[in-house]
């Protein structure tokens, strides 16, 4: 579960564009610390709630898909500096000096995108899982039925907590050892609404 990537050195090159390491180094783990759930259910009369609210924490991942946004200039982010231009605070390798040199947004955003680090989340994240409301239809005796409940079943609501910009943590690129901890243009986990209509004879 470790992930190794480039970060920035700190320096730029002549041009003022930040420079990437060569080496990748440790930037996270995406096992989570903990999972937890909590679900629950009231009842009142013929009505009912039901909720399940799950929880996960710790663990890091990297996110591709924030990454080419930037680059392509299609994300929030990427709006910075796109009028007014950027200087890089680091050292320029070609005067060994503070640098001074002013690059574009493009620039800026292109080189970014390349280093690794800067796309380190944290998975945490807690969401609504479920959520549904039930009634139970009051039918007697009537066509043999003994009961019949309707439910609006609610899954995968929205987030309670989400400290991963941009991206769903759980929509990784895969589970096996070597993709863990990876997004990559991975579509958010699907969003549902349902009607559940049970009938007992």
């Amino acid at each position: 579960g470790d992930i190794y990537g480039r970060v920035w050195t700190g320096e730029t090159d002549a041009e003022g564009i930040p420079i990437a390491s060569d080496a990748n180094v440790l930037l996270g783990n995406a096992q989570p610390d903990w999972l937890g759930g909590w679900s629950n259910t009231f009842t009142y009369k013929d009505f009912s709630l039901s909720f399940l609210i799950d929880a996960r924490m710790g663990g890091q991942i990297y996110s591709q898909t924030s990454a080419e946004m930037d680059a392509n200039g299609v994300s929030a982010r990427s709006l910075q500096y796109r009028e007014s231009g950027v200087v890089v605070a680091g050292v320029n390798v070609a005067t060994e000096g503070v640098n001074t040199e002013s690059i574009s947004g493009q620039e800026y955003w292109t080189a970014m995108s390349g280093i690794s680090e800067n796309y380190i989340y944290d998975q945490d994240n807690i969401r609504l899982r479920e959520l549904s409301i039930g009634y139970k239809i009051p039918v007697g005796s009537k066509f043999g039925l003994q009961s019949a409940t309707v439910q609006l079943v609610g899954r995968n609501l929205f987030f309670l907590m989400n400290k991963a910009d941009d991206i769903d943590p759980e929509a990784m690129f895969g589970t096996s050892i070597g993709v863990q901890g990876l997004s990559h243009n991975a579509m958010p986990t699907l969003r549902s609404i349902g009607l559940n209509l049970n009938l007992t004879f």
